[in-house]
C-alpha cells in the first residue's frame, strides 16, 4: 500500500514530491536438508518513504530531482547458515541520497510519464548483524494516466548491496492509483 504527494508553486516549476509505502510479505519456508530441519519465518512488513525537490524544465517536459529515501527491508542471515546457525530475519534500515529525472510525454493521445532514479546509501543499520548493508539502488517507473482520476503504473527496482553478504534484489510491481485532490 502506498501514497504520494506533490506540492508546487504557481508557475509549476518548483516541486516538492514524496511518497511512502508499506509492503507485507507472506511467510517464507526453508525446506529441510540432510543437515537441517525445515524452518518457517514470519517476515515483518517493509516500509519506505522519500521526499524530493524537483525542478521542471517546461520546454522539454522534463523534471530533474534530488532528495532523500529511506527503506526498512528484510534480509536473512545467509552468511551464518553454512555454520549451522538457524535462519533468521535481519531488519535493515537504509538511508539514501537520490538523483533522478522524470519525463512526461504523449503517444497516440495517451498521457504517459517515465521516471528513473539512482540512490546511494549514506548511512544504514541492521539488527542481528555486526555489519550493516550499503550500496545503491535504481528504479525505473512508468505511468499511464487516462482521462480522469486513475493512473496505472509499473516499476522495476534493483538493489546492489554489501554487508555481511553481497546482495542483489530485483523487484517488479504494478499499481493502480487515484488522485484525490
Amino acid at each position: 500500500m502506498g501514497a504520494g504527494y506533490s506540492l508546487t508553486n504557481e508557475n509549476r516549476v518548483h516541486f516538492v514530491n514524496g511518497s511512502g509505502y508499506y509492503a507485507l510479505a507472506s511467510k517464507a519456508t526453508a525446506p529441510a536438508t540432510s543437515d537441517t530441519a525445515a524452518a518457517t519465518l514470519t517476515i515483518p512488513g517493509e516500509l519506505g518513504f522519500n521526499t524530493y525537490y524537483q525542478y521542471m524544465i517546461k520546454s522539454f517536459n522534463l523534471g530533474l530531482y534530488t532528495g532523500y529515501d529511506y527503506e526498512k527491508l528484510n534480509t536473512f542471515n545467509t552468511h551464518e547458515i553454512v555454520n549451522g546457525t538457524k535462519i533468521k530475519n535481519i531488519e535493515n534500515n537504509i538511508h539514501y541520497a537520490t538523483v533522478g529525472a522524470t519525463k512526461g510525454f504523449t503517444l497516440f493521445d495517451l498521457k504517459m510519464n517515465f521516471k528513473a532514479s539512482i540512490s546511494q546509501s549514506i548511512t544504514s543499520s541492521s539488527t542481528g548483524s555486526g555489519k550493516s548493508l550499503s550500496g545503491y539502488k535504481y528504479i525505473l517507473y512508468y505511468t499511464y494516466k487516462p482521462d480522469g482520476r486513475f493512473s496505472f503504473s509499473a516499476f522495476f527496482k534493483h538493489h546492489e548491496l554489501e554487508g555481511p553478504t553481497e546482495l542483489s534484489i530485483n523487484r517488479v510491481g504494478l499499481s493502480v492509483g487515484i488522485s484525490i485532490f
